[in-house]
């Protein structure tokens, strides 16, 4: 059984016209793109993730015009990543659904209950939230929360994103998700290499999802990027 591999990106990084180039590049060898809304107070992320996006906002964050050819040109799964204060408490995730500008919500620093609101005012318009899960979350409450999303991240462990968190036994979680019929459930932070990918394919996850690699990858140059991609990807397809 294969596993689905998730590439972030950060809208308009390294600039509006490379990064559609570059997406459209990465699109061959991912299953999903999952692109971060450009934020000034990415409080959640480590210091690689920071500094893409105040780049991006020392230029201004894309408009709409960005968003729409982004979604004209990837024809793979497109998520949006984004922080509650950017997306959601401006409004501007409504008309993200209205245009059909994306296919998930990923909203870290959103509560459970206000991702599950979500969920429903959505689900008409064809349009998941992604649920969230943690090792230190008890096993019981997973329950309430898969039976509200199709689609479930687990952080491996807890902290920002591309630090060195320690990881627990995602065996309990993996085992409980499959009693819930059609959810898919994503492993992310931490993940680097195409082994590490492929012991979590093993372990039962249904994806793995990348994004600090990624991004340092892209920093030394797109050439580092796209082969790390492929590397990941033919282990996960094998």
């Amino acid at each position: 059984m294969s596993a689905l591999l998730t590439g972030y990106f950060l809208g308009a990084y390294p600039s509006e016209d490379a990064s559609i180039d570059l997406f459209k590049k990465a699109a061959s060898d991912l299953d999903i793109l999952e692109i971060g809304y450009p934020s000034k107070n990415p409080i959640n992320d480590g210091e690689v993730i920071r500094k893409a996006h105040k780049e991006v906002m020392s230029q201004g964050c894309p408009d709409l015009s960005y968003w729409k050819k982004l979604r004209s040109v990837i024809k793979k799964p497109l998520w949006i990543i984004a922080y509650k204060e950017d997306l959601i408490d401006s409004g501007i995730y409504r008309t993200f659904a209205d245009l059909g500008l994306n296919d998930v919500f990923v909203l870290p620093d959103c509560t459970d209950i206000e991702r599950a609101n979500l969920a429903d005012e959505l689900a008409p318009k064809g349009i998941e939230v992604m649920g969230f899960v943690n090792p230190l979350m008890p096993l019981d409450y997973f329950k309430k929360i898969a039976v509200k999303h199709k689609s479930i991240y687990y952080q491996l462990y807890v902290g920002k994103t591309g630090s060195a968190g320690t990881e627990s036994d995602p065996l309990p979680f993996l085992e409980m998700a499959r009693t819930f019929p059609g959810l898919k459930i994503y492993a992310g932070f931490g993940i680097a290499t195409a082994e590490k990918s492929r012991r979590l394919m093993e372990q039962g996850f249904d994806g793995v999802i990348i994004g600090t690699a990624f991004l340092n990858a892209l920093n030394e140059s797109e050439k580092a990027l796209l082969t790390l991609i492929r590397d990941v990807s033919a282990v996960l397809k094998k």
